[in-house]
C-alpha cells in the first residue's frame, strides 16, 4: 500500500465518512490523486464507496471491515513511532529541545 493509500485509509478512519473533496484538502493532494487512490483502496478492499441518497453526484468514502482493521493498525504504528520519539526526547534539556523545535519548525516551512 502506497503512503497516499495509507494517508486516505486514516483520513476516512478518523472522519468515517468523506468525500474526495475533503480528502483532497487534508491531504494536499489532487482530486485526481483522491479518485486514483481511492479506487485502489476499493479494489483490495480496504474503502466502500457511498452515493448519498439526497445528492446523486457527491460519493463518500467508508472503511470497510478490512479497511477498520488496516486503520487500527495504522494507528498503533503512529502511537509506537510516537512513544519512541518521546523516549528518545528526554534525552535533552530544555535548551536542546527550544534548538530541536526551531529546526524542525524551519525544516517544515521549506515544505510548505
Amino acid at each position: 500500500m502506497s503512503l497516499s493509500e495509507c494517508h486516505i485509509v486514516a483520513q476516512i478512519g478518523q472522519h468515517e465518512s468523506v468525500n474526495g473533496t475533503f480528502l483532497a484538502k487534508n491531504l494536499n493532494i489532487t482530486k485526481g490523486g483522491v479518485s486514483k487512490s481511492v479506487t485502489k483502496l476499493v479494489n483490495k478492499g480496504l474503502v466502500e464507496i457511498k452515493k448519498l441518497p439526497n445528492n446523486r453526484k457527491e460519493v463518500h468514502y467508508s472503511l470497510t471491515e478490512l479497511g477498520v482493521k488496516v486503520f487500527a493498525v495504522h494507528e498503533k504504528m503512529h502511537e509506537s513511532a510516537q512513544d519512541e520519539i518521546k523516549r528518545t526526547l528526554v534525552k535533552y534539556d530544555e535548551g536542546a529541545l527550544t534548538i530541536i523545535s526551531n529546526f524542525l519548525d524551519d525544516i517544515t516551512k521549506t515544505f510548505d
